[in-house]
């Protein structure tokens, strides 16, 4: 056997392959093993009938497909050993030159080479100052949302509004039938949640306990079932209660039941500091992405269209498993591929392919570049983050979790001292002069704005 690289162009390899005669031989007698029982001559017993008589009858071809099938992975797995290349996809067959028992086998194949990446400069990337000052109204609005999770609900003789919770019974009719899952009793539903669909929740607004509603709706196209997706319903629903919210008043008391701290100057300064590091982990988080994406924009890389492919048609797989999850014929989606709503969904699919192997290659190629490697410290305070999101103890997490997942981590751990380093080449904008409070501020609040 033998092979050798025609050419590479645009991310593509062209390789010709030769297999000698004596081998594709070994590869027609394989064959001819493995097919012998489908073969039936007058005078021959099931699976007794000679090669010859076989090649007679049927052509001297008649094993040969199966023979390329037999020889092509041997073949292939010696290309894949001599490092010459390194592919990126599974193999395509771009022609079959030469079969035969006296010539051997001569055939084409094409494979996807790794991404080339040339890397733009990043080191003038400017970007968005990364300090935060908090203002009065954050602290503001944090204590709002306190004040909301701590509301009572109380009973009400008035009208519902928004913001209010209702209690109801209703049951859902499509053509004056009764759909499944479309019935419940003294169910809690906040007006303007959004949880239900379409504007079922706007229906009941001005209603009052024990008054009777018709809800006429229409279930969305994109529906997770299909039976309802698209069609409009009828909700018979009994308005049982309605309750309305008391909010606590925000005061030292306050502080006190939703805080570890005595006061509510205490509890604000607390808040300023918390709101302080979750904005300058957002503001950093925001700059890296920006970062990131910059680079990956300005990089040159050629990706072969065969790789693009393979990915595009793992994403569309992907996609029709999840459609079938959720009630949706694949096939109706997709259709039979000549509409020009479904080659736009495709030309996406594809796209989307690109842009997710560019960015991997781009990274990769940074990696690569500033010589990024993780120790096993760093690597264990990356576990340590998993775990506690889990709830669980990191040797348990370990112990759970499966290699490929573990190594998946790794590379997380690398990306995310990747991002850090890449902050530190980057020229970072000065924060702008804090405004001036309004003139309301209490002498406390300014006192404490000057500390921070």
């Amino acid at each position: 056997m033998s092979f050798k690289v025609e050419k590479i162009e645009n991310g593509t390899a062209t390789i010709k392959i030769e297999v000698s005669p004596e081998d594709f031989e070994k590869a027609i007698a394989k064959a001819f093993a493995k097919n012998r029982n489908k073969f039936k001559i007058d005078g021959f017993r099931k699976g007794k009938v000679p090669r010859q008589m076989i090649e007679a009858r049927y052509g001297k071809g008649v094993f040969y497909e199966d023979a390329i099938d037999e020889a092509f992975p041997e073949e292939y797995l010696t290309i894949l050993e001599s490092g010459e290349v390194t592919v990126a996809s599974r193999p395509y067959m771009k022609s079959i030159d030469e079969v035969g028992n006296d010539t051997g086998l001569k055939m084409t194949i094409e494979v996807a080479l790794l991404p080339e990446v040339e890397l733009a400069d990043y080191e003038t990337i400017t970007v968005s100052a990364l300090k935060y000052t908090p203002k009065e109204k954050d602290v503001k609005e944090e204590l709002e949302k306190m004040q909301q999770q701590n509301a009572r609900l109380i009973s009400s003789d008035k009208a519902s509004k928004k913001g209010d919770t209702v209690m109801i019974d209703f049951e859902g009719f499509v053509d004056d039938i009764a759909f499944e899952g479309g019935k419940a009793e003294n169910y809690a539903l906040e007006l303007g949640s959004k949880s239900f669909i379409d504007t079922f929740e706007d229906q009941l607004i001005g209603k009052k306990a024990e008054e009777a509603v018709d809800v006429k709706v229409t279930f969305p196209e994109n529906y997770q079932s299909a039976d309802l997706s698209g069609k409009e319903a009828l909700f018979k629903v009994l308005v049982r209660e309605v309750k309305t919210k008391e909010l606590p008043k925000i005061d030292d008391e306050f502080a006190q039941e939703v805080s570890e701290f005595d006061t509510l100057a205490e509890l604000k300064k607390d808040l300023k500091a918390t709101i302080k590091t979750k904005k300058e982990q957002e503001l950093r988080q925001t700059a890296q992405n920006l970062v990131v994406e910059n680079i990956i924009e300005r990089a040159t890389v050629v990706i072969s269209d065969l790789m693009v492919d393979e990915r595009a048609e793992a994403y569309k797989n992907d996609l029709a498993k999840q459609l079938q999850s959720n009630g949706i014929d694949p096939n109706l989606y997709f259709g039979d591929g000549s509409s020009e709503e479904t080659k736009d969904i495709f030309e996406k699919i594809k796209q989307d392919a690109y842009e997710r192997i560019k960015s991997e290659a781009v990274v990769k190629k940074m990696l690569e570049k500033e010589n990024i490697t993780v120790s096993d410290e760093e690597f264990e305070e990356h576990i340590e983050k998993y775990a506690k999101l889990y709830r669980v103890d990191a040797e348990d997490f370990k112990k759970r979790i499966v290699p490929e997942r573990m190594e998946a981590i790794r590379e997380e751990a690398r990306t995310a001292k990747l991002l850090d380093k890449l902050m530190t080449y980057v020229k970072v904008e000065k924060p702008a002069t804090a405004k001036k409070e309004p003139a309301a501020e209490t002498k406390e609040q300014s006192d404490e704005e000057t500390k921070e």
